[in-house]
């Protein structure tokens, strides 16, 4: 069973094929400005680099948000495309998600933050639970929010956390974490949703997860894009 991830709703983008449990291949791209060009060259290179027709593929995955309003329904565009023409199953994984995926090691609360402009972040809070289908329980669903709002979750929280994501800058900018050191377990500004992750979900929910019909998925955008926003206030 191959399986195509494709995640672009951040500044780095990438591809990945897996083969059940095993990463075939992945490439990255981290120029937001050719994310549409590079989808779909990276899918076609890695399909060769692995001598594979796309037509061999199983199931495609695809992070459909919150992040960029661009990166996002360009990925979905291509996902949804592939998904009609092979029809295939095709799996619309949450971007937080995706980002905090690698982190269910620990007791910690983990916190994934992504920068959502306008000193505004996408943030939600998730946990490890055994009596879960998947092992994860989500306490705080994919938000926006302002810094405050998100120091607020975090000041009142008893568990110690884990704060991943390039949104972690913007906190750090106005708030001095290593005045709480004790609350947190980790902090990672560096960390970005990637799709070896979102591989490994779309096999996980292939056991428990009804794929969703490809006409019926659409980008989890949370906020109106600049362009809406200019236009509400000038109306």
């Amino acid at each position: 069973m191959l399986t195509l991830a494709i995640e672009s709703s951040t500044k780095i983008a990438s591809v990945t094929i897996a083969s059940g449990d095993q990463i075939l291949g992945t490439i990255v791209s981290d120029n937001p400005k050719t994310h549409s060009e590079f989808l779909n060259s990276a899918i076609d290179r890695l399909l060769a680099l692995n001598s594979l027709k796309i037509d061999s593929l199983s199931r495609v995955c695809v992070s459909i948000g919150p992040g960029s309003f661009t990166g996002i329904r360009v990925g979905i565009a291509i996902a949804k495309t592939i998904s009609y023409f092979l029809r295939i199953p095709i799996y619309a994984v949450d971007t937080l998600s995706c980002l905090a995926e690698g982190e269910f090691s620990t007791d910690a609360i983990i916190v994934p933050v992504l920068n959502a402009q306008k000193n505004l972040v996408y943030w939600a809070a998730y946990e490890t639970d055994s009596s879960m289908k998947n092992g994860k329980k989500v306490i705080i669903s994919a938000r926006c929010s302002s810094i405050p709002e998100l120091m607020d979750f975090i000041q009142k929280q008893t568990k110690v956390l884990k704060l991943i994501g390039d949104g972690v800058s913007i906190l750090q900018k106005q708030f001095d974490l290593s005045l709480m050191n004790s609350k947190f377990e980790k902090i990672s500004a560096d960390l970005y949703p990637k799709s070896e992750l979102l591989a490994q979900i779309g096999i996980q929910w292939e056991k428990n997860v009804q794929p969703i019909d490809w006409k019926l998925i659409e980008p989890l955008y949370i906020r109106n894009s600049e362009a809406e926003e200019n236009l509400r206030i000038k109306s």
